[in-house]
């Protein structure tokens, strides 16, 4: 990256849908090992997505964002069904009124 004064974001972005199930303990020695390997590594700040947009004020827009999926790079496969929609409504209803989730 240039040294131009800029922040720069590089997401790392872990799939938990299959894989860490194959992992002792569901990957966690795993995930905890990684980030702190990332952590000690002198030139990455770990952040969330909100703090980098506090730290760097330059925005760039994109003139479009496909979908991330891997299925037909779509997001049929969660969406669009009644009852597909129907656990997502009840998701997030467990997320707005659990204090545990609230806080993940």
């Amino acid at each position: 990256m240039p040294d131009d004064g800029r922040h720069y974001v590089v997401p790392v972005i872990l799939d938990g849908e299959n894989a860490w199930e194959h992992y002792p303990d569901n990957g966690s020695e795993f995930l905890d090992r990684l980030y702190r390997q990332v952590v000690g590594c002198g030139f990455v700040r770990p952040v969330t997505f909100s703090e980098y947009l506090d730290l760097e004020p330059h925005r760039e827009s994109l003139p479009s964002v496909l979908a991330g999926s891997w299925i037909y790079s779509t997001f049929s496969t969660w969406l669009g069904h009644s009852e597909k929609n129907r656990a997502w409504e009840l998701l997030t209803a467990a997320r707005v009124f659990s204090p545990v989730a609230r806080t993940l």
